[in-house]
């Protein structure tokens, strides 16, 4: 099973070609990575190598929308243990026309970043003690701070609950 990593997406560009890529994502027996980036039939080296994840994403919790002469693909979906960042740089490149922005949380993993085709890169390890070196808007997007301090809290509770029962049995 594997550890989810949760992804929101943006893609624009010009109508025909988003409309073709979100037709094709729509049409096919996988979804929105073969669609970018067709792989043929599945293979566990091929997709790592090549997309950046395990399996396809279900086009499910996506949108395409129009507007003038711009189509757009946006929202969210999860990946099996990591970003799909190589199929979209793949993508990107050939298609310098359009713009594509993917940022992600892998809390198992405990990863945070983003990925745009205008060259950013940034990817950061979460330290729940030092959350304050991940840019604020990420901590933002994924609700870093309240997902750790709420895991610290728990943490902690459990840490008093084993400091009571210690003291119990020595009689304190």
């Amino acid at each position: 099973m594997p550890n989810w990593c949760s992804n929101n997406v943006i893609m624009s560009g010009p109508i025909d070609k988003m409309r073709e890529l979100w037709q094709k994502a729509q049409s096919n027996d996988s979804g929105l990575l073969e669609a970018m980036m067709p792989l043929g039939e599945w293979d566990y080296e091929k997709s790592i190598d090549g997309w950046g994840t395990k399996w396809d994403i279900s086009t499910e919790s996506l949108e395409f929308t129009e507007e003038g002469d711009k189509g757009s693909i946006t929202g969210w979906f999860d990946s099996a243990w990591s970003p799909p960042r190589e199929a979209f740089k793949v993508w990107s490149e050939k298609n310098k026309d359009c713009f594509a922005e993917l940022e992600y949380f892998e809390p198992g993993a405990g990863y945070v970043g983003r990925w745009d085709s205008h060259g950013e890169d940034e990817e950061y390890d979460i330290d729940p003690d030092n959350l304050e070196e991940i840019p604020e808007d990420l901590r933002e997007a994924w609700d870093l701070d309240t997902w750790y301090l709420d895991l610290n809290e728990a943490e902690e509770s459990d840490e008093a609950k084993d400091i009571k029962e210690a003291g119990k049995d020595s009689g304190c």
